[in-house]
C-alpha cells in the first residue's frame, strides 16, 4: 500500500523551480589616509534566473567580524 502511495505521489507531483542568487563579493578600495569605500557585488543567474527575482535592496547592512575576540 506504501508503495502506491509512493508511485502516486511521484506521478502527481508538479515540476518545481527556483531561482536565486549565484554568490558576491565584497570589494574594498582605499580611498585616502582611513578612508575605505566598500562596493558589494552580487552575480545573479541570468540564463535560469527570473528577472523579477533581482535584488531590489538599494542599501545593506554590513559587520565586520572579529575572529580573534568574537566580536563585531
Amino acid at each position: 500500500m506504501k508503495r502506491i502511495f509512493v508511485v502516486l505521489l511521484c506521478l502527481l507531483a508538479f515540476p518545481l523551480a527556483a531561482s536565486h542568487i549565484v554568490g558576491g563579493e565584497f570589494e574594498i578600495v582605499h580611498r585616502i589616509g582611513y578612508r575605505y569605500a566598500i562596493n558589494l557585488i552580487v552575480y545573479f543567474d541570468e540564463v535560469h534566473g527570473h528577472p523579477d527575482n533581482k535584488i531590489q535592496d538599494k542599501i545593506i547592512t554590513a559587520r565586520i567580524f572579529r575572529v580573534s575576540d568574537n566580536s563585531i
